[in-house]
């Protein structure tokens, strides 16, 4: 991990007439790459081994829904995120006390994952004699090499997990433009006991 922050300010103008203008600039990014080991996938979303399976000792259909702990690799997770936001603007005081800023601002974030191991839904229906061919035969259609008996240990061979196991790399990008114009001051001589009344008005707008 490594992240950066920079930031700059000018006085553009200094005067009884018109006040002060400062401009102002920020610049920030920040990277970050991870790799960690994470427990073997499971079938939590209970996947059907329908009755007509050649290895369903029950003669009716059930459901699985465990941890693949014979995977003995796991999962193997990488992640990249980056980030990076610029900020330019101007801000200053009126002759009236009257404080304003406005500024213009964009930052984008991108973040990229890769997942060893996960599993494929609809390869794992196959492997379990569940997909629609097999359904719409009312018996199984998958090679016998590829079928995967979930009822008894050791059956899970390489063959198989590499068939229904598969690479997930999604990868998520986020941007954002954004405007904004502030004033604020008080009411010159009106005050309260705890002080004078302020105010304050503003605007932003923002594209993601």
């Amino acid at each position: 991990v490594y992240s950066g922050f920079f930031d700059a300010e000018y006085d553009v103008l200094s005067s009884d007439r018109f006040g002060d203008v400062t401009a102002f600039g920020e610049f920030m990014f920040a990277q970050r790459s991870s790799q960690q080991q994470m427990a073997p996938v499971g079938t939590f979303w209970f996947p059907l081994v329908p009755a007509f399976h050649p290895n369903n000792p029950t003669g009716e259909a059930v459901f699985v829904a465990r941890r693949l702990a014979e995977l003995e690799s796991g999962r193997f997770f990488t992640q990249d995120a980056s980030s990076w936001r610029g900020v330019f603007g101007f801000e200053g005081t009126l002759p009236a006390g009257i404080f304003w800023d406005t500024s213009l601002s964009y930052g984008r974030y991108v973040d990229a994952r890769v997942v060893d191991g996960q599993a494929n839904p609809i390869r794992a229906a196959e492997v379990l004699c569940n997909d629609p061919a097999s359904i719409a035969a009312g018996a199984c259609q998958t090679p016998a090499n590829l079928i995967w008996d979930p009822f008894r240990t050791g059956t899970l061979t390489d063959e198989i997990a590499d068939y229904f196991l598969v690479r997930h790399s999604p990868v998520s990008r986020q941007s954002r433009l954004s405007f904004q114009a502030n004033m604020s001051g008080d009411l010159g001589g009106l005050a309260l006991p705890g002080g004078p009344i302020g105010w304050a008005v503003g605007y932003e707008r923002r594209r993601d």
